[in-house]
């Protein structure tokens, strides 16, 4: 089966045209650190990140600047674990606007399972906001482990519409005047594809995005040419090995949506504003996907 997502179709049907809950920024540590950086003992894997006390007094990460401009209501959501630590000893969540002065969200001795949290007002609208989990323990046996991070927030409209126009196209059978570039690697799992073009936002341009999933066992390599004709017009395009459920193209919108954010991204404020609620509050709220769909 081909499932094939055109998110210009998806971008006006997931826009809002009020306030709306949308991702700011996720994080899973699937595939690493991410945008965190560490100090102390942590590991990452498919559990999440797990930082370990020790003899320095413990270990923690901390995310890249993550920008909330055009957002309220901010607030995180995460799985968390705590393991042998003794009284005395914390393992804390917090958040800060300037990467030194941190704000406690929670600090515990024992906890486990899923927490959302508000950041408060203090964390509207900014342009930068770090977050950082920390455990403070003398042993490398007492651990905090930390998963399927979600920061998200009330945003009206877009906070940067940008003036840019995509070129009109007088044949789809040429290709269009950008150059493209093609990551192997990319998505939460680092294992999509993204082709597009090789410079993103020039005159303030929001270039729109494509979701195409390859099926029959086919890889985003026999597509090539295609996704490379569709990057050249100005289109970001997402590939990955897709299945019958369409999962890991709700995914890439979701890893699309947090680059879309995160300060530092190739992609940041480089894509539409999008209106769309990550992986785990679609659960929670048991919500069916929005996304238009075509098979054949």
């Amino acid at each position: 089966m081909r499932l094939l997502t055109f998110a210009t179709i998806a971008i006006g049907a997931l826009v809002s045209a009020g306030a709306s809950a949308a991702t700011i920024f996720q994080e899973n540590f699937a595939g690493g650190l991410g945008t965190f950086t560490s100090s102390g003992s942590v590991t990452t894997g498919t559990f999440g990140a797990r930082t370990r006390g020790g003899l320095s007094g413990g270990a923690q990460i901390t995310s890249a600047a993550i920008s909330t401009a055009g957002f309220t209501s901010v607030q995180l959501s995460f799985d968390r674990t705590t393991s042998g630590l003794d009284l005395g000893e914390t393992a804390t969540a917090s958040y800060s606007t300037d990467g030194s002065s941190f704000t406690p969200l929670e600090s515990v001795r024992t906890a486990s399972g899923r927490v959302t949290l508000s950041l408060g007002a203090g964390a509207n609208n900014q342009s930068r906001v770090f977050l950082r989990f920390a455990v403070s323990a003398s042993s490398l046996l007492e651990t905090y482990t930390v998963a399927n991070i979600v920061l998200d927030g009330t945003g009206g409209s877009d906070p940067d519409p940008g003036g840019g126009v995509l070129p009109p196209v007088s044949s789809i059978e040429t290709d269009g005047p950008f150059s493209t570039t093609v990551d192997m690697s990319a998505g939460s799992g680092r294992s999509g594809w993204v082709v597009r073009p090789t410079t993103l936002g020039q005159n303030g341009l929001r270039h729109p995005v494509f979701v195409w999933g390859p099926g029959a066992g086919a890889t985003p390599s026999s597509y090539e040419f295609h996704l490379r004709r569709l990057a050249s017009h100005g289109f970001v395009v997402y590939s990955e090995v897709s299945t019958s459920s369409g999962s890991e193209l709700r995914a890439a919108l979701d890893w699309l949506v947090s680059e879309n954010g995160r300060a530092g991204s190739p992609y940041y404020q480089r894509l539409p504003w999008i209106a769309w609620q990550p992986a785990a509050t679609r659960a929670a709220r048991s919500a069916p996907s929005p996304l238009p769909a075509i098979h054949d």
